[in-house]
């Protein structure tokens, strides 16, 4: 499988999740779990109302804050995204960054603990995990 499949499938599966049980609902009529009752619809709602002031509430800046720093604040998600995919196009697409077999070296001396052939008196790079 070519590096870019093994990259954007694992992304696509949450969305592929949904569709076969949005098929399955609209096969079977069944709209998932709803309140059976007014009290429960109620407190479904409350519960709602509190998650959405619980998360406004993280938002508010604390105190007078100037401007460009409400701005950065309320920028820091898109800025960590874009951080995050520049990250995977570089590492997938830029050659001689990172080779496949060096990459997959050090992920599986993370796994097996390399602290092992180093106590054993074996050469080592350096990379000691523990």
């Amino acid at each position: 499988m070519s590096l870019l499949a093994t990259t954007i499938l694992p992304a696509l599966l949450p969305a592929l999740g949904d569709a076969i049980r949005g098929g399955v609902a609209r096969l079977t009529g069944g709209t998932g779990a709803q309140p059976q009752n007014v009290d429960e619809y109620i407190r479904v709602q409350e519960a709602d109302i509190k998650r959405l002031q619980a998360l406004a509430e993280l938002d508010r800046p604390a105190g007078n804050i100037s401007l460009w720093v409400a701005n950065l604040r309320a920028s820091a998600r898109y800025l960590a995204t874009f951080a995050v995919i520049l990250n995977a196009i570089v590492l997938s697409f830029v050659p001689g960054v990172v080779s496949d077999q060096e990459s997959g070296r050090r992920a599986s001396r993370v796994q097996v603990g390399h602290r092992e052939s180093v106590s054993r008196g074996q050469p080592s790079d350096g990379l000691v995990f523990s």
